[in-house]
């Protein structure tokens, strides 16, 4: 197995609250695959971007996955099949961090990424 690098531990310009979090994931999942963990962060921040549009505020990962993949693989040169376990993985760790963000630092005020006011998660 691969052994972190010093300089792969700092944030970058896409370092997000679970950085940490994508980069264990990304040791468990693709740690055979001998590519570094830099091929895949943009794949973990778009999955964790996409748990803060409100186009899919309301939606679970099933529901936007084949629009998700549309979107990546005309933006992007990686194939889906390769990223698509880190897209998801971000996705559900920005939901778990907007949600807590709701409940416990905007509990009394509209969240940004909410239209449904007083910090609430939006439900179907």
């Amino acid at each position: 197995m691969r052994r972190w690098h010093a300089q792969e531990r700092k944030p970058g310009k896409n370092w997000t609250p679970y950085d940490r979090e994508f980069r264990s994931h990304f040791y468990f999942t693709y740690a055979d695959s001998e590519v570094p963990y830099e091929s895949y962060a943009s794949a973990y921040c778009r999955g964790y971007q996409l748990a803060n549009d409100e186009r899919y505020e309301t939606k679970d990962w099933d529901d936007i996955q084949a629009q998700v993949r549309r979107d990546w693989e005309r933006h992007n040169g990686k194939a889906w099949t390769t990223v698509a376990d880190a897209v998801c993985y971000g996705f559900h760790k920005g939901r778990e961090h907007y949600a807590y963000r709701a409940r416990y630092l905007w509990p009394s005020t509209k969240a940004p990424w909410s239209s449904r006011g007083r910090g609430e998660m939006a439900t179907q």
